[in-house]
């Protein structure tokens, strides 16, 4: 996700990121562990949208427990994205 926005904001507004963006990106994209003991408003988790063999640990990593650590961090909305199949 971090590469993608850097790329949209390359291709889209031809500048580059400036330290306030990658402090932005930073704070608020990462791994679920990552944001343990922190909330915030809106949480979005992207989930089981790759498919292929090299995606096969992470979508095993996914439990009840990380699902929970996800679910408690978001005070007003959580987004879920995920594969049809996931």
């Amino acid at each position: 996700m971090k590469a993608y926005i850097k790329d949209c904001k390359r291709n889209t507004a031809s500048t580059r990121l400036n330290k306030c963006d990658m402090e932005w990106l930073g704070r608020n994209i990462g791994m679920v562990y990552t944001f343990q003991r922190k909330e915030a408003n809106k949480v979005t988790f992207f989930l089981g949208c790759d498919t292929s063999a090299e995606a096969r640990g992470a979508i095993r990593w996914v439990n009840n427990n990380i699902v929970n650590i996800v679910v408690t961090r978001a005070k007003f909305f959580l987004y879920v994205i995920s594969g049809e199949k996931a």
